[in-house]
């Protein structure tokens, strides 16, 4: 049953036709791409070489306000998203009109930092005017820089490595050390720094003091701030071990398994689960959970079979007859 309710307020709107909705300046999304990838619609049926090849494919409306700039002096004196305010786009010629009446803003289509590239051309188009390529738009003082990262620094528009060591420099003044781990992997996924390790070797002391006064200069403290950098990179669907950072190993009796199963198949020559030896496992690994000292609830689940590659080859058995009752009578 489909129904809808009607409130008295919006009754007596429709009643006497008032206008229930309205948005005042409109507003357009502008494209940002990078030379080559703007978004080109087809047909099913229609071959992509003609695609390509047709001229009103070739444009969008970042190139053509590049052209603009190009042709016309005048407009060089807008930003991208001002450029809305004084001409109109036509999106079925894929042209940009003087416009003559009514008025509009323009917001560019955001871009996240891990995106690379793109969000550094964002940048850019926020703050250079008059830009008649993707060239122009990454030269400074008649230099052209090889990325738009590089221009952006060279502008002193985004952070540079040494601001990001000094800006973690600084917070340790201040932050406990799990802020200091959050900070850290929040550099490693938004700001991509140039050298991920040397910032991790500097640092690793001041990240590490809570674990330190704890366990003291172990070894397994450094498998501890991996394993919390580790967290919460998985919430922001990173993995870790694209960074470059040391390497996290298993604990408890997950790594004993992958040590065992190691071996078995050097021992064997036999790439397969255990060199293909049969192996048995008993007991459910839900309530009997390894033993992490002092380890936390993420670390402990961690450490369980689980979360080793060797489960995705265990068959489970599920007993459903109870043989040491069957002779009962």
């Amino acid at each position: 049953m489909k129904a809808r309710c009607i409130m008295s307020i919006e009754a007596v709107y429709r009643l006497y036709r008032f206008q229930i909705f309205s948005m005042y300046p409109p507003i357009l999304q502008m494209q940002v791409h990078l030379p080559g990838m703007h978004m080109v619609p087809f047909n099913d049926e229609d071959n992509l070489e003609d695609v390509l090849e047709r001229t009103r494919n070739q444009r969008s409306m970042l190139t053509e306000f590049f052209r603009m700039n190009s042709e016309d002096p005048n407009t060089r004196r807008y930003l991208y998203k001002e450029f809305l305010e004084h001409y109109t786009w036509n999106k079925s010629k894929k042209v940009w009109f003087t416009r003559k009446r009514s008025y509009q803003i323009g917001r560019l289509v955001y871009a996240y930092p891990s995106e690379g590239e793109r969000f550094y051309l964002q940048v850019l188009l926020n703050h250079v005017r008059g830009p008649t390529s993707f060239i122009s738009i990454r030269t400074v003082r008649g230099v052209v820089s090889p990325t738009f990262r590089e221009c952006c620094e060279k502008l002193g528009l985004i952070e540079t490595d040494r601001s990001l060591d000094n800006a973690l420099s600084e917070a340790v003044a201040f932050q406990m050390p799990c802020a200091l781990r959050r900070i850290f992997a929040t550099i490693m996924v938004f700001c991509e720094y140039t050298n991920i390790r040397t910032l991790w070797d500097k640092h690793f002391e001041s990240m590490a003091e809570d674990y330190v006064r704890v366990h003291g200069n172990s070894s397994s403290v450094e498998q501890f701030i991996l394993k919390d950098i580790a967290d919460i990179l998985s919430s922001m669907g990173k993995d870790i071990r694209n960074y470059g950072l040391p390497h996290m190993h298993k604990s408890g009796e997950t790594s004993l398994l992958e040590t065992l199963d190691r071996s078995l198949r050097d021992i064997t020559g036999y790439d397969l689960p255990f060199g293909g030896k049969v192996m048995v496992f008993g007991e459910d690994f839900r309530q009997v959970l390894p033993v992490v000292p002092r380890g936390t609830r993420a670390q402990i689940c961690d450490a369980t079979l689980l979360q080793s590659y060797i489960w995705d080859d265990i068959k489970i058995i599920r007993l459903k007859q109870n043989m040491m009752t069957q002779n009962d009578v």
